[in-house]
């Protein structure tokens, strides 16, 4: 009991530190887009961290299984280069009595993430998409960059050449493309302004400027001046008007059973159905990983000048694990078969690690490894 109490105490910290240190690490990666929707806008940086915590749960779903391998092989090969497990297996403590600890606080993290992929997980990308749009729409400077052309949809680009921190912009280039019926328009002018209103689509209002437009059958160009002129862009209401979820943001329940009167539900069935057993299959890699590693640590012999190879093993076997298991997700989207390999590559390493960390494993293994010296 204190053994066990000792290990598992030492597996949490290292596991936090562990995680801690690679939640910022993606975090950095991750979290540059909501940096240049702030950076971008008059958005306050309360906003921003709002953001990146919303998407914690998202990252914590593929940390907690890495994090824990990394704590596992670094304790446990600790206490083996420290003779702590010389020690205990002369005390009687067998392979699993030694593994029991790892395996605990295995359970506990694939449970927290089977709370988080089907509940908290959905809930926090719901939020953090709306957040998102409302953004967008609220704080308009974050619509149109300067310096750069802005693609609004496929057939809107818009050039300013510099914009102030009230909205004002100046220098404007405007190409539209969006009537197919009628020649392409482009529009020049001094400035302009982003007009927001509840309910209505953003509007861009210049002043000063022309109009023109180029007809490729007639060979003859057309110009207009103007000293205001209003242009709609309501692909920028797309998004936020969206009636449907997806993927990422439903719950178990919700991918399991889509709403059939509804277009994109339809088209999207498979996806839905891959996402739902992904969610389901994930958590248990928490405790495939860590009896891979305990596998691979506490079987074999005791070598003094260190266990570097079965380190290496351990994160080999984990590293091909987790490339297979995101290419059996993908293949599951079009093929449902690809879903009984998810479950198998989730439930067989657990199973083999096990099988060897028992005292038959241990006879297997070393059977196994005298046909090998003989040979």
């Amino acid at each position: 009991m204190l053994l066990t109490k000792y290990i598992i105490k030492n597996l949490i910290i290292v596991t936090i530190f562990s995680a801690i240190t690679l939640t910022a690490i993606i975090w950095l990666t991750q979290s540059l887009k909501f940096l240049e929707l702030i950076v971008n806008s008059d958005a306050p940086i309360g906003l921003f961290m709002q953001l990146v915590v919303l998407s914690l749960p998202k990252f914590l779903e593929v940390i907690l299984p890495i994090s824990l391998m990394i704590s596992v092989v670094f304790l446990y090969n600790k206490m083996i280069s420290d003779n702590e497990m010389i020690v205990m297996r002369a005390c009687g403590v067998n392979q699993l009595e030694l593994s029991k600890p790892a395996i605990i606080l295995a359970c506990i993290v694939t449970i927290i993430l089977l709370f988080l992929g089907s509940v908290i997980s959905p809930l926090s990308q719901t939020k953090l998409k709306a957040m998102v749009n409302i953004a967008k729409a609220e704080y308009s400077t974050v619509l149109l960059r300067e310096g750069i052309f802005n693609n609004i949809g496929k057939d809107i680009t818009v050039y300013i050449q510099k914009k102030s921190s009230n909205g004002e912009m100046s220098g404007i280039m405007i190409h539209d493309n969006r009537d197919k019926s009628s020649p392409p328009s482009t529009i020049l002018a001094k400035k302009g302004l982003i007009i927001l209103e509840e309910g209505i689509a953003p509007q861009v209002v210049v002043y000063q400027g022309t109009r023109q437009t180029f007809d490729k059958e007639t060979k003859t160009m057309s110009r207009l001046d103007f000293s205001q002129y209003t242009i709609e862009f309501p692909n920028f209401n797309k998004i936020s008007n969206k009636n449907w979820k997806d993927t990422s943001e439903r719950n178990l329940i919700e991918l399991f059973n889509p709403d059939n009167s509804k277009q994109y539900d339809r088209d999207n069935k498979s996806a839905f159905l891959a996402e739902a057993h992904r969610r389901i299959t994930l958590p248990f890699y928490a405790l495939a990983f860590t009896l891979i590693s305990l596998a691979c640590l506490l079987t074999g012999s005791f070598n003094r000048r260190g266990h570097s190879r079965k380190i290496f093993n351990a994160v080999t076997l984990v590293v091909l694990l987790q490339g297979l298991s995101l290419a059996v997700s993908s293949l599951a989207k079009k093929h449902e078969l690809a879903i009984i390999l998810m479950y198998l590559l989730a439930i067989l390493p657990i199973v083999i690690s096990v099988y060897l960390l028992t005292d038959k494993g241990g006879i297997f293994l070393r059977n196994l490894n005298s046909k090998r010296g003989v040979a």
